[in-house]
């Protein structure tokens, strides 16, 4: 009904497709920038949650009389030995599978020619049909595994960047709180920010918690039927 540039005109002059062309924009804006920014806004997004998580910790000690200072380097230092304990059980379960991949590849070319006789056997399908055996090509697995095992890598470059954020979130807590009260102009403001956050640390240390246990109870029924690096697929 419409040739293209009545089209283009009538989007340029509705005020509906004005606003819904910028935030078509916008979104594509800022979606790419997330992705070029990757690198910065994941340790920072991790450190986020890091000190989310382990903003009741600080609580409990300060609530046992600890004093602010000791008690935030003692939250940093569980949350660093949690990370660092994290990050070498799952490079070092990787390094295992990756040096186990040659003898997965042997029992599963054994067990596909296994299948292609016992398939010619009952006649369902021939020798000739199947073609030649494809064999398992371990060189593409481990490039596989050797691509996730350099992410890991770069995740543990960095640990020690999420762990300074941490510990700058966790020590300017009643700074940013102060500011905040400044920004907002009242006590009431600030006392639904602080309720807010609350709920999302709680949300947080309650779904923590089920991933643990559902991870935890999946890693014990693995080794119980002797499934190989069960700890890694915990991790995972």
């Amino acid at each position: 009904l419409f040739g293209l540039d009545s089209l283009l005109d009538w989007c340029m002059s509705s005020p509906a497709s004005q606003r819904t062309g910028v935030a078509l924009a916008s979104v594509v804006i800022v979606a790419l920038g997330l992705r070029l920014a990757g690198g910065v806004i994941l340790p920072v997004l991790t450190a986020l949650f890091v000190a989310s998580v382990s903003s009741p910790v600080l609580r409990a000690l300060q609530r046992w009389r600890v004093p602010r200072v000791p008690a935030t380097i003692l939250t940093l230092l569980v949350a660093a030995l949690v990370l660092a304990g994290v990050v070498a059980l799952a490079l070092t379960s990787m390094a295992e599978l990756y040096a186990a991949l040659p003898r997965y590849g042997a029992a599963l070319e054994a067990l596909h020619a296994d299948t292609v006789r016992a398939l010619v056997r009952t006649g369902i399908v021939s020798a000739d049909t199947l073609g030649a055996d494809p064999g398992f090509d371990v060189d593409s697995v481990r490039s596989v595994v050797g691509a996730v095992f350099s992410e890991v890598s770069e995740i543990v470059s960095n640990v020690l960047l999420v762990v300074l954020l941490v510990g700058f979130v966790l020590f300017e807590g009643p700074a940013f709180e102060h500011k905040l009260e400044m920004i907002l102009g009242s006590h009431e403001g600030l006392d639904r920010v602080a309720e807010a956050a609350r709920r999302m640390q709680r949300y947080l240390a309650i779904k923590t918690a089920i991933s643990v246990l559902a991870a935890g109870l999946a890693g014990l029924c693995l080794a119980v039927i002797g499934v190989d690096f069960p700890l890694l697929w915990v991790l995972f």
